[in-house]
Formats: structure tokens, C-alpha cells, sequence
């Protein structure tokens, strides 16, 4: 009598553990591509003119569309609009992936005396780390991990 009170007790301890639900969310989570990966570009620029207001268009791309063209901006810093020595901005674009090319150009510059132009990456939303920097106008990188 004790042993069918015990399995009795079991059976109902397992029905109520296991529901269809958990059920249905591990098909759901099985059934994603286990290499998909996302990755997000934080682009950081900054420029100085020193004792002059800087001024500059930053040129960027946003992500490749569909036919592989890619989705490129465009943001002005110029005199009158903005007036200031030295400008340091950061946007984040995304979501990328695997091989598709980011990059960072500063043109129409006034007054630019100095520029840094960096290239961060996140890979399925870890911090960012920084893929490439330079001092020149333009930044290229290829989403290679």
C-alpha cells in the first residue's frame, strides 16, 4: 500500500513538472540556426580644430541592403550649425553580419587639425571591442569574426 501511495505521489510530481509548454519552447529553441550570429558596429569619431570651429560631413555605412549595395549616410558638423573646436560623436548601426564591411570616411573637412576614426564591434550583444582605429579620413573593416 505504501509503494503504490509513493508512485502515486511521483506520477503527480511529474505531471505538474513537466508542461506542454516547456515542451513547445525547447522545439522553439532547437530550432534556430545554431551559427547565426548578429553583430552591431559602434563607429567613434572625433576631430579638432584647435583655436577654429572644426567643421566636416561624416559618411558611414549603415548596413549592405539587399542587392548588396551598401546603405551608406551621411552626417554634417559644419559652420554655422555647429560651432565648436572639437567634435566627439559615436553612432551604432546594426544589426550586421559575418563579412559584411563597415566603414567610416570624414569629408569636406574646415579647420581640421586633427581626426581619430574608430571602428567597434559587438558580436550577439557582448561588450564592444574595438576592430580599428586610424588618423587618416577614411576606415574600412570587414566582419571576419
Amino acid at each position: 500500500m505504501k509503494a503504490k501511495i509513493i508512485l502515486f505521489c511521483l506520477t503527480l510530481c511529474c505531471l505538474f513538472a513537466c508542461s506542454k509548454e516547456d515542451e513547445n519552447n525547447e522545439v522553439v529553441k532547437n530550432s534556430e540556426p545554431a551559427n547565426k550570429n548578429e553583430y552591431y558596429v559602434k563607429y567613434h569619431y572625433q576631430a579638432n580644430g584647435f583655436q577654429h570651429y572644426c567643421g566636416f560631413d561624416i559618411v558611414y555605412v549603415n548596413k549592405e541592403t539587399e542587392n548588396s549595395n551598401p546603405a551608406v549616410n551621411t552626417i554634417s558638423y559644419q559652420y554655422p550649425n555647429v560651432q565648436s573646436y572639437r567634435i566627439d560623436q559615436e553612432l551604432i548601426c546594426g544589426p550586421f553580419e559575418y563579412g559584411e564591411k563597415a566603414s567610416l570616411r570624414m569629408t569636406n573637412e574646415n579647420s581640421v587639425l586633427a581626426r581619430l576614426l574608430e571602428i567597434y564591434v559587438s558580436k550577439n550583444n557582448s561588450p564592444f571591442a574595438l576592430r580599428k582605429s586610424t588618423t587618416n579620413n577614411t576606415l574600412e573593416y570587414t566582419i571576419d569574426y
